[in-house]
């Protein structure tokens, strides 16, 4: 059976913490997969297109699965409280959560074109993907310190089930995310390199 060592508000500060950082992690997804058809837009390129399209299912995957299983602990932790509230407290004590909803944007593939675009653009770009995902990764270690650090006061046979959804299945989703995207940045800021190397007259083909 599980048992819990905790407050009610203390209960309620670690699903405010959730649901914000959630919140927020979801947004930046969004921010992200914007951000990549914008670069699809100005780039043209068949390479960085399908590269940015990789990228994006595996940024939505993340959005899905990471808001799946914050609401799954936010649920099981909000159950496991009231219940115990309702038995042994007062009304005072419940605990409520209301995790943020998650809508995927889609990052389609387009055809090649004529390229028309400063290198300063897409070196821009670039950073404010390398910003962006750096807003996840903070957002993420909140999220999995929050859900992790509950084994101090919530354990347990379901307690356990619980984190064990985070720990094993949202992990492989944010290194698929990192490496898709780290390796869509590095099309386009090769395809910014290169153009920049055509402009001086030292490019030479691989």
């Amino acid at each position: 059976m599980s048992t819990i060592k905790l407050s009610g508000p203390q209960a309620q500060g670690t699903l405010n913490t959730l649901d914000s950082s959630l919140g927020n992690f979801l947004k930046t997804v969004n921010n992200l997969c914007n951000d990549f058809n914008e670069i699809n837009s100005v780039t043209k390129s068949t390479p960085i297109s399908k590269g940015l399209s990789t990228a994006a299912t595996a940024m939505n995957e993340m959005g899905t699965g990471v808001r799946a299983s914050v609401d799954s602990f936010n649920t099981a932790l909000v159950q496991v409280v009231n219940k115990w509230n309702e038995i042994h407290a007062t009304a005072a004590g419940r605990v409520s959560s209301s995790t943020p909803a998650f809508t995927k944007v889609d990052v389609p593939a387009v055809a090649a074109g004529e390229v028309s675009v400063e290198p300063a653009k897409l070196y821009a770009l670039v950073d404010t993907t390398n910003r962006l995902l750096a807003n996840l990764d903070a957002e993420y270690e909140t999220m999995n310190k929050t859900i992790t650090g509950s084994s101090s006061y919530w354990t347990g046979q379901s307690a356990d089930q619980t984190r064990a959804t985070w720990t094993t299945k949202i992990a492989p989703l944010k290194e698929k995310v990192d490496t898709a995207v780290k390796a869509a940045t590095t099309l386009v800021k090769d395809m910014a390199d290169n153009i920049v190397a055509f402009d001086k007259g030292t490019y030479v083909a691989g």
